[in-house]
């Protein structure tokens, strides 16, 4: 389920795969880095416990 997807639904546990942009603005924290921001705050909104990013290096 990507992003989009997962608008107006529920999870205990959301774990994201982030695009290079994403990658990009969490270390940065520049907000025009985010690419598609309001998707973003869709898919870490869906949680209900605990949301985890997957980095890779």
């Amino acid at each position: 389920m990507n992003m989009g997807q997962s608008k107006g639904q529920t999870f205990d546990r959301v774990l994201i795969f982030p695009t290079s942009k994403l990658k990009t603005y969490l270390h940065t924290c520049n907000p025009a880095d985010a690419g598609d921001r309001a998707k973003f705050y869709v898919a870490v909104t869906r949680a209900r416990h605990s949301v985890s990013f997957v980095l890779d290096g």
